[in-house]
Formats: C-alpha cells, structure tokens, sequence
C-alpha cells in the first residue's frame, strides 16, 4: 500500500487550487483509487506448455527452442521416438499469447541420416546456428539467408574449433556474434566452452573452457547468453533431475559468478535446454512437469516497471483503435443521414409505409448518436494524451502515433433539411 497521504502534501494541496470544480472531482478520484492499489512485485507468470509442438501420441517431442526476436517464431529440435532421428523444426505465430502452427521441418539444411539441433537466430533473423553430425562427429554450423521471408542456406561449418572425437553442440552467441558459448562433449562428459572472433567474418580462436560454470555442478549443458555477454542461463544437474542456472558477470573480462538456480524450477522435475530472449525476460525450456514424455514451457519473468510501461503502451494502442473504430463509425452515420435526406426529397417514403416527421425523427437520433461519439471520441483524445504524459514521466519516449489514427478529423457540421 501507499506509505503516505497524497491529500497532506504541499504539492496537492498547490495544484488542486488551481483546478476548475470538475477536475478537482476527477483529481480527488485519481488519487482515491491510487491510495488504494496495492503493490505489484517482481514474479513468474504461470508456465505455458506448448504440447502443439510436441506429437499428440508421443512419437515425437521438441526440444532445444529458441525463437525469433520478436517471439513469433520458434526453431526447435524435434526428436523422433520411433526412428531416433533429430531434426530442426520451425513453427509460427501471430501474437506471442498465440500457439504455434504452421510446423515445418527446414529440409533446405538437413540431411538424410545426419541428426542436427540446438538452433540459435540472430535478433535479425538472418543468421541460424546449430550442430550437425557428419562422418561420426559433431560440429557446429551456421545457415543464412538475405531476408526472414527466404529460406535457409548452410553457409559454414566452424572446423577450426572442432576437436576430432569432441562433441561440438548447442552455440549461443552474444548479439554482435563475436563470442560464442557452446557445449563440448568430452569422453561423455559435458562442458560449457566459449570462442571469440574479432568480426564476424574471421574464424572463431581463442577457445577456452568456461570452468567457473563447469565447476559449479557434476553435469552442465545447454548455454543461452543475453546479448551483452552478462548474463548466461545454462541447465546443470547435481541429483538426479537437471534445472536452469543463471550467472552473471560486470563486464565481459570477467568469470562469471552469482550462480543460482531460477527459482521456478520444480524439483525432479527436469527443467533443461533453455533458450532467453535477449530482453531476458521471456524464458522457453524443456521439462517433464506432468505432461507424458516432456516437451518445450514458456514462462515469463515480470517486474513491476516494465510491465507498467507494456500494460500503459497496450492500452494506448487499444485507445487509438478505439478512435478508429468510432471515427468509422461516424462516418456510416453521416452516410445514413445523407441517404435520408436523399429519401425525403424524393417523396418515395411514402411507398415505404414512412412518414416525414419519421424520418426527420430518426435523423435527430442520428444526429444525437453522433455527438455521443464525437464527446467519446474527444475524452479518448484525452486519455491518450494524458497516457503518453505518463510514459513521459515515466521516463519512456512514447512512439508518434498516426494522425490519421488518433486525430481523424470530424465531419463537418450538422444540419438538417426538413423538406415539405
């Protein structure tokens, strides 16, 4: 709750002189309704299993996702139950409340035989990463593709990190692509290793062991760094279920530390294979949590700021398709007048069963709707306004809103012809 009273201060008191009576009325409601909200605190959603990706009968289960920027998209592994065959998938979504549909396995890299996973994008969708076995040994490799609507072409296969009978799987890379962090699998074990490249164009060298990671439990895999190279997730298992780490690090020459398990991990219950989108808010894993064999969660981490910020943005975005919504529908209501008027000065109303005082009577109520909806129209004006001043203060630039959107002009005046 508020821990003091908004009407005791100086500030309130200066600035409520000032108002006309109505805006005290809706000042003083203001800050009623304020005094009373409670406190919002940092949280994890509630986790969402995505069985859509998963096959309904369990001859099949997804594993390793990782998504596109915007989280529409989803690259995962799909590992065959019946022929053992791993394959990478993709499968879309229009809104990130959405499940995913249109599944795809991308044939344009994969080939007969040879099993690949763990994919990795780029933020600008551009670049995927993954492993791939050829010729009894696993490596990792990169695909591209000039836009996000083509698809993909294996490009380059990173030889010169790769150890004759060590297991290479399971990149991430910083968001400039010039470090990765990636799972060696050596005589059975696995271990977290990274390697850096001055450009994107050069080989990756300087190929060293994460030790601080792999000391800090028996078992790790399955890195994800966030784009700045601070923060890395990774999942570990010292008993006998594996759950999600996190540690971080002040600048990108230091080992990592502050390891500590995520918090909404159930025990024994096998949390793994993280992917974190780059805002490190939005967490994708794979987990057993009642549900047959496993397959891809979704969880979200909010804090109170930025759920603010997207809660006041949403709401700005459904005002000014409010706006839109009235602005059409002012416009249907002007074509209904004018058609009226059409009818009365044609005389064949008459033939309808219609009289003219009728029609004259339906044409005010028209007219009464209208400037019901140009009074809400002006109030949501107001509103957002008053929306994007708290973004302002809030200390976020609220993006320029469509004019035509959100400042439709009105149709011109009123008036009625009653005719003879």
């Amino acid at each position: 709750m508020i821990g003091f009273n908004y009407f005791e201060t100086g500030w309130f008191r200066k600035e409520i002189t000032k108002m006309s009576t109505r805006r005290k009325i809706l000042w003083l409601f203001a800050v009623t309704l304020l005094a009373g909200v409670g406190t919002l605190k940092a949280e994890w959603t509630e986790p969402v299993f995505h069985g859509e990706l998963t096959h309904p009968d369990g001859y099949w289960m997804a594993l390793d996702p990782a998504l596109s920027n915007d989280e529409t998209i989803i690259y995962f592994r799909c590992h065959d139950l019946i022929y053992d065959e791993n394959t990478i998938w993709e499968a879309h979504r229009d809104e990130t409340e959405d499940t995913f549909t249109g599944k795809r396995v991308l044939t344009e890299i994969f080939n007969d035989g040879e099993a690949m996973g763990s994919p990795w994008a780029t933020e600008n969708g551009l670049h995927l990463y993954y492993y791939q076995w050829s010729g009894g040994e696993c490596y990792i490799k990169m695909a591209e593709r000039a836009t996000t609507d083509d698809t993909w072409t294996h490009v380059k296969t990173f030889d010169e990190i790769h150890t004759a009978g060590i297991g290479d799987s399971m990149p991430t890379l910083t968001g400039d692509e010039l470090t990765m962090f990636y799972m060696r699998t050596i005589g059975g074990k696995k271990y977290i290793w990274k390697a850096t490249r001055p450009t994107i164009e050069e080989p990756f060298s300087d190929i060293e062991e994460v030790s601080e990671l792999n000391d800090s439990c028996n078992t790790v895999s399955r890195p994800s760094i966030l784009p700045d190279g601070l923060t890395i997730y990774y999942d570990a298992q010292d008993g006998s279920a594996p759950s999600i780490y996190k540690a971080t690090r002040s600048s990108t020459d230091e080992p990592f530390g502050n390891i500590e398990v995520l918090d909404f991990c159930l025990p024994d219950k096998g949390e793994s294979h993280p992917y974190v989108a780059p805002d490190g808010t939005g967490f994708y894993f794979f987990g057993g949590w009642g549900v047959g064999q496993g397959g891809i969660w979704e969880i979200h981490w909010v804090d109170p700021y930025n759920s603010a910020l997207q809660s006041i943005e949403d709401a700005i975005a459904k005002k000014i398709k409010a706006i839109e919504i009235v602005n059409a529908a002012i416009d249907k209501e002007m074509t209904a007048l004018e058609a009226l008027q059409e009818l009365t000065a044609g005389g064949e109303y008459g033939e309808l069963g219609l009289r003219r005082i009728d029609i004259f009577r339906a044409r005010i109520r028209i007219i009464l709707s209208m400037l019901r909806q140009r009074r809400a129209r002006a109030e949501l004006r107001k509103g957002l306004r008053e929306l994007e001043r708290a973004l302002v203060l809030l200390g976020a630039n609220p993006a320029p809103q469509d004019e035509v959107s959100s400042e439709a002009p009105a149709p011109g005046p009123l008036r009625l012809r009653i005719g003879r």
